[in-house]
C-alpha cells in the first residue's frame, strides 16, 4: 500500500497492495504521530542483520522470510509497543511453542546443538518455562547463535558479548562476572553474577570450576537440549559419558583404592593410557573433578566438548574421539627449544592412534596409544 504524504491530517491510502515489512521496520523506521500514538516508532530491525546473522540466513529449501512466523494479517499498529508480537493466535501467548515448532524438529533443525526440547529454568528448581528471546533474537545480533547483546531478567540487566562455541565463546567472564551464563544466576551453586567462583561451588560441595577459564565451554556439561530443562548438568558429570577415568578392563579395577568410579572404555586406543602406572593416581575418584591430573595431559579443558550424538550405536572409533583433544601441559616439555608438536595426538594412520611427543615423562619414543585412531 502507499501513503500520500500528509501533515496533522487523515492519511490517503492509495494502493491496496501491502507494505514491505522493512518499509517500516529497517534502517529508517516509521513514526506514528496520531493524536494518542505519541510518535510510537516501529521497532527497527535490520534486514541486512537479519539474513545474513538471523533467521533470514537459514530455511530449506528457501531461506525464511519475516512472514513465516509473523502472522501479516494479526492486528499491528495499537499506539503501544511490545501489546503484540503478531505471532498469531496458536503463538501469541505461546512464543516459545513457535520455535518449537522448528528447533524439536530433526527434519528441521538437523544441528544436535541447535536443538530443544524444554527451555532454561527461571527459578531454582522451578521448570523450564523461559523465553527463548530471554537469550536469542532470532532477528539477529552481533553475537553467535543471535544472542542478544543485552539480556534482561527482573531487575538484572547486562551486555553480553559472545562467539562461536569453538573459538573465544564468552559463557564466563572472568572479569566483569557477567557472561552469558553468568548475567541471570543469583543463587546457582556455581558462577553467580558479579561473584568470584569459590572451590567447589558456593555451597562447597560441588565439582571444582574456579579454575575455568573465559574460554571454557559449558556446553560440555549442560547441553543445550535436556528432556527435563536446558542446561540442566549432565548425570555423573565427568563420568557420565565414559569413566572416571575410562579403564581397558574392570577384572581388578573399579574398586576401592583402584580407580574406584573407573567404567570400561567404551572407545579402544587412547582409554588404555589413563590406566598405564604413572599416569593416574589409583585413588582418584569422580568427586576431584578437572583437577592437576587430569590438566597434565588435557591441559585445555576447552578441547574437549561433549557431543552425546558421536555416541550412537554403530559409530566408528573415529568418530567417537573426534572431539576428543590431548594437550600435554607445556611445562613438561623435554626439550624446551622445541615445540609439543600436538598435531602429533591427531595426525595418524587409520591403523593407529596418536601419541606424545618431547614429552619429559618418557625418555623414549611414546608407545602409540592403541590399534586404532
Amino acid at each position: 500500500m502507499r501513503l500520500l504524504p500528509y501533515r496533522n491530517g487523515t492519511p490517503t491510502w492509495t494502493d491496496a497492495s501491502r507494505l514491505a515489512c522493512q518499509s517500516c521496520h529497517d534502517l529508517y523506521v516509521s513514526y506514528d504521530s496520531r493524536p494518542g500514538f505519541n510518535n510510537i516508532s516501529a521497532p527497527r530491525k535490520v534486514m541486512a542483520t537479519f539474513t545474513a546473522q538471523g533467521h533470514g540466513n537459514y530455511g530449506t529449501p528457501s531461506k525464511y522470510v519475516c512472514t513465516d512466523c509473523h502472522d501479516q494479517n494479526s492486528k499491528h499498529i495499537s499506539g503501544k509497543r511490545g501489546d503484540s508480537n503478531r505471532l498469531g493466535a496458536a503463538y501469541e501467548a505461546a512464543q516459545n511453542n513457535l520455535c518449537s515448532s522448528c528447533h524439536s524438529n530433526a527434519g528441521v533443525v538437523t544441528p544436535v546443538g541447535r536443538r530443544i526440547s524444554v527451555s532454561h529454568v527461571t527459578t531454582l528448581g522451578g521448570a523450564g518455562n523461559s523465553l527463548c528471546s530471554t537469550c536469542h533474537d532470532v532477528h539477529g545480533t552481533g553475537n553467535y547463535a543471535s544472542v542478544v547483546s543485552s539480556i534482561k531478567y527482573n531487575l538484572l540487566s547486562s551486555a553480553v558479548v559472545f562467539s562461536k562455541p569453538s573459538s573465544a565463546r564468552g559463557f564466563i567472564n572472568t572479569t566483569t562476572r557477567r557472561g552469558l551464563c553468568q548475567v541471570c544466576h543469583t543463587v546457582t551453586n556455581h558462577f553467580r553474577r558479579g561473584v568470584i567462583e569459590p572451590a567447589n561451588g558456593f555451597n562447597g560441595a560441588g565439582t571444582d570450576h574456579s579454575g575455568f577459564v573465559a574460554t571454557q565451554n559449558c556446553l560440555t556439561c549442560h547441553a543445550h537440549i535436556n528432556a527435563t530443562f536446558s542446561f540442566k548438568p549432565s548425570g555423573g558429570i565427568c563420568n557420565s559419558c565414559h569413566g572416571y577415568p575410562p579403564v581397558p578392563n574392570m577384572g581388578t579395577m573399579g574398586h576401592q583404592n583402584n580407580y574406584s568410579t573407573a567404567r570400561l572404555q567404551n572407545y579402544s586406543g587412547g582409554g588404555g593410557v589413563h590406566a598405564l602406572p604413572g599416569h593416574l593416581p589409583v585413588t582418584i575418584k569422580m568427586t576431584n573433578g578437572w583437577n592437576a591430573d587430569c590438566k597434565k595431559c588435557h591441559y585445555d579443558s576447552t578441547q574437549h566438548t561433549m557431543n552425546t550424538s558421536l555416541w550412537s550405536a554403530g559409530n566408528s572409533t573415529a568418530t567417537r574421539k573426534t572431539n576428543i583433544s590431548p594437550l600435554v601441559d607445556p611445562q613438561y616439555k623435554f626439550n624446551t627449544t622445541k615445540t609439543l608438536d600436538n598435531s602429533r595426538y591427531v595426525k595418524a594412520t587409520s591403523a593407529n592412534s596418536g601419541a606424545c611427543w618431547n614429552v619429559s615423562c618418557h625418555f623414549q619414543p611414546t608407545p602409540r596409544w592403541g590399534a586404532d585412531k
